[in-house]
């Protein structure tokens, strides 16, 4: 039996644990952190068994409903769909409501389970990864082995998997961040047009998921351009028609979710650009010509009782946080150094991952692989991430224009602009904030070792043999 025969076999036995291995993540999920309304208002109206959607504060219902406990089924809302002005625009939500669909078609009891939601995403992320090891393992065996490893262990890491079983928006970018890398690895490596467009509408899905994500489209826009271009006039007119709009369906939910931007300004400005400021530095500020408030520095909108009020007593300001951070350079190196240091983990501890009654598999040892790593390397992730990427992009032609060298840089150059790109929040829940940006280097780090791996098998393919081989040889032949 052949190299060739056989690979498809071990494709598809990679599929098959990978798949069953995932199913063990159904029990597991993320707890909410206050954000979900503004994703499931519109058709859920609460977390069944509770009361109301908001229990009072400090009483053990609001611990249990808030960061406590991850709940499974929900209430749908009467009157469904709805609005309200917390709501964001993303593309999550369509997929949302797909789910709530695909659920009353399967259990038709009035109730929404995230878990059976989740099942076509999962099938989603598994067949993105495994696609991906099948394209390595048509250029490269080595290459298909060290990425089937490293993305497999990313696929069923449950600090990702466990956004699968929560409405928060991340969880668009853990499913289809794969298919990215797809789409963009086999338009360099094939120079496909189709490839190329395919990545771009990927790109323009993860892009409007949420507003951190914005600049995706015009980022894989120069990764897919060499399958894009075109000689025609006509044709070059399309393909930058394709990325102008994909970039503006990623561009709604930033101009269009006005409750959340006036939250996340406040945070920007008073969690964040004034902070590493000194007195007198902060003495010169002024936000909107007058000074800022002094005693809201270092305080979060939501904490009680003293954010709510900062929230309207010091409107914050995006444009005047990073006018600070150009003009104080000083300031804005601390800062991003503390969003390093508080992002380079990815257990995100605080939000609970279990359900009550429920059994859960998140801390089994192959789960738990990159929070590990996160752990005690996590800075190291992310520069490596870049120092991969640049290095593949610095090597020579044959190792360049690779696909899955494509696909690195594209994943670590976004991974990495997610940390400043979060200070847009201040340092607020930096770990959840920065979650998808390691996830992308993850993925990224991933692609990498599979290009020097599919690298060192060349080399080693072609290395002369030794002189004491040639001996031996010599020998064995006069021997016989």
């Amino acid at each position: 039996m052949t190299a060739g025969s056989t690979r498809p076999v071990a494709v598809g036995a990679f599929a098959a644990v990978l798949a069953g291995l995932s199913l063990l993540h159904l029990g597991t999920g993320l707890a909410d952190n206050g954000d979900f309304d503004r994703s499931t208002y519109f058709l859920l109206e609460k977390p069944a068994g509770f009361a109301t959607n908001w229990p009072p504060y400090d009483t053990p219902e609001r611990a249990r409903r808030i960061l406590g406990e991850w709940h499974d089924r929900w209430e749908l809302a009467a009157g469904a769909p709805r609005l309200h002005a917390g709501m964001t625009a993303s593309s999550y939500k369509p997929i949302l409501a797909a789910q709530v669909g695909l659920d009353r078609l399967v259990t038709g009891d009035g109730e929404y389970s995230f878990v059976v939601g989740s099942l076509p995403l999962r099938a989603v992320l598994v067949a993105g990864v495994v696609a991906l090891v099948a394209t390595a393992a048509a250029e490269a065996p080595a290459a298909a082995v060290v990425l089937a490893l490293l993305l497999g262990l990313a696929a069923l890491e449950t600090s990702f998997a466990a956004f699968l079983n929560s409405a928060f928006e991340d969880q668009v970018a853990i499913v289809f961040l794969p298919l990215l890398a797809l789409f963009t690895w086999r338009a360099a490596a094939a120079r496909s047009r189709r490839a190329a467009l395919a990545g771009l509408a990927v790109a323009a899905l993860v892009g409007a998921a949420k507003p951190a994500f914005f600049y995706l489209p015009l980022l894989a826009a120069p990764f897919l351009w060499s399958a894009l271009r075109v000689t025609t006039t006509a044709g070059r007119a399309a393909a930058v028609a394709a990325v102008v709009l994909a970039q503006a369906i990623a561009l709604v939910p930033p101009l269009v979710n006005r409750a959340t931007t006036r939250v996340n300004a406040y945070q920007a400005l008073y969690y964040g650009a004034l902070l590493p400021l000194s007195g007198a530095e902060l003495a010169e500020v002024r936000v909107r010509g007058a000074p800022a408030v002094r005693e809201c520095v270092g305080v979060r909108a939501f904490v009680r009782p003293e954010g709510p009020a900062c929230l309207e007593r010091a409107p914050g300001s995006l444009a005047a946080a990073a006018a600070i951070l150009a003009t104080h350079p000083r300031a804005a190196a601390a800062l991003l150094g503390r969003a390093v240091a508080k992002g380079a983990d990815v257990e995100l501890a605080y939000l609970s991952k279990r359900a009550p009654g429920r059994a859960c598999f998140a801390e089994l040892p192959p789960f738990r692989f990159w929070t590990g790593v996160f752990r005690r390397l996590g800075r190291a992730v992310l520069a490596l991430s870049l120092l991969a990427a640049a290095s593949l992009h610095l090597a020579p032609a044959r190792v360049r224009g690779s696909g899955a060298a494509r696909a690195a840089g594209l994943l670590a150059v976004f991974g990495a602009l997610q940390y400043p790109v979060s200070l847009a929040d201040g340092l607020v829940e930096t770990q959840k904030h920065v979650l998808v940006g390691n996830y992308s280097n993850v993925l990224a780090l991933s692609l990498a070792a599979a290009v020097l791996a599919a690298a060192a098998a060349r080399a080693l393919r072609r290395a002369p043999p030794r002189p004491e081989e040639e001996a031996l040889a010599h020998a064995r032949t006069a021997a016989r």
